[in-house]
């Protein structure tokens, strides 16, 4: 249900709330690649998204790297999922386009589709960082 830039993003920002102590320690991109298994590349470009967003910070020099702006506890999924321009997939219903609902011939499933979309987007809007990374 999540795109893969989402997932990408919650688990770079799990890993640098494992060690965020207020924003001293820092991780390198290169390391949290590794800690997660993404492409380097690609996670710089989410870095860059979520430093835009206010979400990171970054500290250049030889022992720089990146930290949470701010407390775990005050970051949402939902602010994670806007700074990567994040939508649910669950965009219309399962049998095509023109059964969106919005011209008047909604698929069967259409009520169910449209509850699951309003569940996960409660859930990315109430749900923080805090307590996401694997250490807490």
């Amino acid at each position: 249900m999540f795109s893969k830039s989402l997932e990408a993003a919650l688990g770079a920002m799990a890993c640098l709330a494992e060690i965020y102590d207020g924003g001293t320690t820092t991780l390198t991109a290169e390391q949290i690649a590794t800690d997660r298994d993404l492409l380097r590349p690609f996670l710089a470009k989410l870095l860059t998204s979520l430093s835009q967003a206010g979400l990171v910070t970054s500290k250049p020099g030889r022992n720089g790297g990146f930290t949470l702006a701010c407390s775990p506890a005050d970051i949402s999924l939902e602010r994670i999922a806007d700074a990567i321009g994040y939508r649910t997939r669950i965009q219309c219903c399962p049998f095509g386009p023109e059964y969106n609902g919005e011209e008047g011939k909604p698929c069967a499933m259409h009520d169910e589709v449209i509850k699951i979309k309003d569940q996960v987007e409660a859930f990315l809007a109430s749900s923080t960082l805090e307590g996401f990374a694997r250490n807490q």
